[in-house]
């Protein structure tokens, strides 16, 4: 199943994995502080580990990642 999603700009974006919107982060809020921000980047490795996480968007943790996707490409 394809899901669209209309973004605010007034695009829209397609994907096939169910989402759910929580504008005011109320269900977000049971489980992490609201304001706590939501993973952004996954990296994953050739075995399907999870490797390298961020939150948000920082410099120096950007560059963390980049770093650890270089390390795994080597």
């Amino acid at each position: 199943m394809i899901y669209t999603i209309k973004l605010i700009d007034g695009q829209q974006m397609k994907v096939t994995y169910p989402f759910s919107l929580d504008p005011d982060a109320n269900i977000f809020g049971l489980f992490a502080h609201k304001k706590a921000g939501v993973t952004r980047n996954v990296v994953i490795d050739k075995t399907g580990t999870i490797v390298y996480l961020t939150r948000l968007y920082d410099n120096q943790e950007f560059a963390g990642m980049v770093k650890k996707i270089e390390e795994l490409l080597n």
